[in-house]
């Protein structure tokens, strides 16, 4: 949504671009309206296929480096000159200044929605006029966004950002709780559960949200401390083919493994809290009938494979309800945390 244009002219990247790099507050109020109003159009188009059907918008979640992946190509440093007044001297060197050592943990998600709300603002501004201009035409559908924050494991961070949204969706006539109907406009606030700090603030994170998703590519890095890059093209193979582990971690979830109890757990806690709280996963693992097999068991509400991967997914967890009882994983991780919770108490 920000980097590929969506008609001819739109010139997103460029725009988004000169945001990051423009040192004039104006020039960047003015990338960010016309961002807006792109994104507007996108939701817009969005919403009239999904009508009121649950649909979760995750907010910006790119490093600023990687928003700036080709800024210092002669054609590009260009075109940024000329949008922004700074030689091309100075935008290498901006351009260079927004390169972290470990941009998975840095300046990204929800810490660049602190350090810059601004564009978290725009995003959600984008969102709730999108939906309230096809609500006020619809017959019957109404929609309720359903928005979340990536890399959040601080209940501050949410408490922070959360009151962001709320101005922005009091302002155009949204309240939070339930779904929307004729004349009463609603949306949801959620999180993504991909931080092993996430797991073990559940029960505080779900008094502050209202449903969650895991993201298990970064959740596995963070709680295993293995590079999902990295480890496929040094140590991991090794590691398979000597049987440290008997699957890849970043394929297959493993059912006895800590990525599968740090998953537990957070339900467990958030569910402590508020017993209806929903949980989903998107990425690869979604897709995967043995990880299949451990979100079936833990509790999690929906999943969200790839478009061509649905199928998979229907049958699999079909198969899961009709023959097998995975409750039980569930229950004997609950007990070893009742047992867990005695002892750190007595």
């Amino acid at each position: 949504m920000f980097l590929e244009d969506k008609d001819l002219f739109e010139n997103r990247a460029l725009t988004l671009q000169s945001w990051v790099l423009s040192k004039d507050p104006k020039i960047k109020e003015e990338a960010l309206k016309r961002l807006e109003a792109m994104q507007t159009r996108d939701f817009i188009a969005l919403y009239k296929v999904m009508l009121d059907k649950p649909v979760i918008i995750r907010l910006l979640d790119y490093p600023l480096h990687e928003l700036l992946s080709n800024a210092e190509k002669p054609g590009r440093l260009a075109e940024l000159a000329g949008v922004t007044g700074l030689t091309p001297e100075q935008l290498i060197q901006a351009t260079q200044s927004y390169q972290e050592r470990n941009p998975m943990l840095g300046q990204r998600s929800i810490r660049l929605a602190i350090t810059h709300p601004e564009i978290f603002k725009m995003q959600a501004r984008a969102i709730f006029n999108a939906a309230r201009e096809v609500n006020s035409a619809s017959n019957g559908k109404y929609v309720t966004p359903y928005i979340e924050l990536s890399q959040v494991f601080l209940a501050n961070e949410v408490l922070k950002i959360g009151k962001l949204v709320t101005e922005e969706a009091e302002n155009c006539g949204f309240n939070r709780g339930r779904n929307s109907e004729k004349d009463y406009y609603c949306y949801r606030l959620g999180i993504m559960f991909e931080l092993a700090g996430a797991s073990f603030e559940a029960d505080n994170l779900a008094e502050q949200t209202d449903f969650g998703s895991f993201g298990t590519n970064d959740l596995t890095q963070t709680v295993m401390g293995w590079s999902r890059e990295d480890g496929a093209t040094t140590f991991l193979p090794r590691y398979l083919e000597e049987g440290v582990v008997k699957e890849d971690p970043f394929i297959t979830i493993d059912r006895g493994g800590p990525v599968a109890k740090a998953m537990a757990h957070a339900v467990l806690q958030a569910r402590s809290v508020k017993p209806e709280y929903e949980f989903g996963i998107c990425g690869e693992h979604a897709a995967d009938p043995a990880s299949l097999d451990v979100c079936y068991g833990v509790g999690i509400s929906n999943v969200s494979p790839g478009p061509n991967q649905v199928p998979i997914a229907w049958l699999r967890l079909a198969q899961l309800t009709l023959t097998e009882d995975y409750g039980g994983m569930l229950k004997k991780y609950a007990n070893l945390l009742k047992a867990y919770a005695g002892r750190i108490t007595g």
